[in-house]
């Protein structure tokens, strides 16, 4: 019987944690291992997202019009130059659309 009622508590226990643990598994979970020194141009540059709040290390990730994709150091002021001037680029698709 007490073998039966810890296999039920831990059954229980697990469930509680995977309802809490889901809505965790949404958030973007890409994490870099290294970053690169290496400054890719603008124009080869698609895309750009921050690494996931979770990572260790904290990084930009640059998309470029090929599909390749770089971490990079967010510190770096032609990085956070970059960021800006995507974030424009868009806006301005956005405008000119409506």
């Amino acid at each position: 019987m007490k073998n039966l009622t810890a296999l039920l508590l831990l059954g229980l226990v697990c469930c509680f944690h995977m309802m809490h643990a889901a809505p965790l598994a949404l958030e973007n979970t890409d994490c870099c291992m290294k970053r690169l020194k290496i400054k890719i141009p603008l124009n080869l540059v698609a895309s750009a997202r921050k690494t996931s709040g979770t990572c260790f290390l904290k990084a930009i990730i640059f998309t470029t019009t090929k599909g390749n994709q770089f971490c990079l150091d967010p510190t770096q002021p032609w990085v956070r130059n970059y960021m800006t001037k995507l974030k424009n680029r868009s806006v301005a698709a956005k405008t000119t659309m409506m």
